[in-house]
């Protein structure tokens, strides 16, 4: 449950302060690239220190075996979480905080189809339309009021792409993870460790591949980093242990569910702090898509307690 809840609130906060990170409100003064690369070092060095304090405890009582092929395995994660961490920069540049929140119900959806496809796990028709009433609700809140009677949305055609592609890819991300923690009887700190390696290792060769064809110096680590970006950093690593303790311990539908207990905070929150405005549209759609992803839920805990 403090899993949960603490991810909530960090899945929330990570929109809000990528965007007070911004250089007077307009773009970002720091590489993008580096906030992953520390928040991935810190996540490993912190797994780490609770692996060897869990040791300590209890030396006699192995924690971990290790294994190549879990090794590897750690990798596929951790390469997807990097890809989509990074492009939450572009998104929310694109979007803006409001959107891109709401817009992470789409993640409920691609968990739905891939939850179908690969894992074999049939969905209820009651279940289905609380993902396709979650789309149609997440599509209205994107409306524009428009008096000549036209259509628009709120956002770019860029953000919206890539906003499909980084809810697929954390779905994916997701249901590897989960599969990743659960199939073993090692101490989650190890399979943490395991996988923040990985990003760590995969974030350095997409700063030193940013380095060369840029040409820039080591000074590009720390170069325009502020309070909220190194705030932001602790957020993505701090979120990241959340989600994992939440898909060890829950599963990936209550890592979603986090994403949309976590809109409501965002919206009103982008309200007060950048002045997002709160349309009827953006209202209607975050209420239908709250309603849908209940009813999804809900009816997913009544399935399994039936089953």
């Amino acid at each position: 449950m403090w899993a949960f809840a603490g991810q909530v609130a960090l899945t929330c906060s990570v929109a809000l302060i990528t965007q007070g990170s911004k250089h007077g409100g307009a773009h970002y003064s720091y590489n993008t690239l580096t906030v992953p690369f520390y928040s991935e070092l810190l996540k490993m060095l912190m797994s780490a220190g609770m692996l060897l304090y869990g040791n300590s405890k209890r030396p006699r009582t192995p924690q971990f075996k290790f294994k190549w092929k879990n090794f590897f395995a750690a990798s596929v994660p951790a390469l997807l979480y990097l890809i989509t961490n990074n492009f939450n920069f572009v998104i929310i540049d694109e979007i803006g905080v409001m959107s891109f929140q709401i817009l992470n119900n789409f993640k409920i959806v691609a968990a739905a189809i891939i939850f179908q496809i690969v894992m074999k796990r049939q969905l209820t028709a009651m279940q289905w339309r609380g993902v396709w009433l979650l789309t149609i609700g997440s599509v209205i809140s994107q409306l524009k009021d428009c008096s000549d009677g036209g259509f628009s949305m709120t956002g770019t055609t860029k953000g919206y792409v890539l906003k499909s592609i980084n809810c697929t890819l954390t779905s994916f991300a997701g249901v590897f993870c989960e599969k990743f923690l659960k199939h073993t009887t090692d101490s989650i700190h190890y399979q943490n460790l395991q996988m923040y390696f990985w990003g760590t290792v995969l974030a350095a060769i997409s700063l030193v591949a940013s380095a060369v064809q840029h040409r820039h110096g080591l000074s590009e680590l720390w170069s325009g980093h502020n309070v909220l970006s190194v705030t932001l950093i602790f957020n993505y690593a701090f979120v990241g242990l959340a989600t994992a303790f939440v898909l060890k311990y829950l599963d990936n539908i209550a890592k979603n569910f986090a994403a949309v207990s976590a809109m409501f905070a965002a919206a009103i929150a982008g309200y007060i702090m950048f002045e997002e405005p709160l349309t009827v549209h953006m209202l209607g759609g975050l209420a239908i898509a709250a309603m849908a992803a209940d009813i999804y839920v809900q009816h997913n805990h009544l399935s399994n307690g039936s089953s």
